[in-house]
């Protein structure tokens, strides 16, 4: 269980029969059993931003690779079945061998995350070869979707 750091939400993560992990989104008040976010097929870890409606889940598939995955906390009101979760950000990418991903800075009021990229350099033997690292700042935009309006033309 990761408690969000207001103390209004927490992140389970249950095993999956079979395999594997799922994150749970719950409100600590309530006896709801929460809402699914996330499913992973090995393990998978939480990281909650400063405030209560950020949160990243780095999916760990294998020892080898992980994968990043951002969800913005949009409207939990009335029963979890209702609640929007949205994932505004996952890692590109996906399940590449020797690379692994982490948020450094959530930078939610000016608009942005900070992630960091480390991998190991193409065509290297699995195991071998120069590791890099790499930092992108990410554009996530802090209004509930609801509040965003599309570029319009002039």
């Amino acid at each position: 269980r990761v408690d969000s750091p207001g103390g209004a939400y927490q992140c389970e993560i249950r095993p999956k029969a079979g395999g594997g992990e799922r994150v749970y989104l719950k409100g600590t008040q309530t006896k709801s059993p929460g809402y699914l976010v996330f499913t992973s097929i090995r393990s998978a870890s939480v990281m909650w931003s400063p405030t209560d409606e950020w949160f990243a889940v780095v999916d760990a598939p294998d020892g080898h690779m992980t994968d990043l995955h951002v969800f913005h906390v949009v409207d939990v009101s009335g029963d979890p079945s209702t609640w929007r979760i949205e994932e505004v950000y996952t890692s590109p990418s996906r399940l590449r061998y020797d690379t692994h991903w982490t948020i450094l800075a959530w930078e939610i009021t000016e608009g942005t995350i900070t992630v960091s990229c480390r991998f190991r350099e193409a065509g290297s033997s699995a195991g071998f070869g120069k590791w890099f690292t790499r930092k992108y700042e990410v554009p996530i935009d802090p209004r509930p979707m609801k509040d965003q309006v599309p570029d319009q033309d002039p």
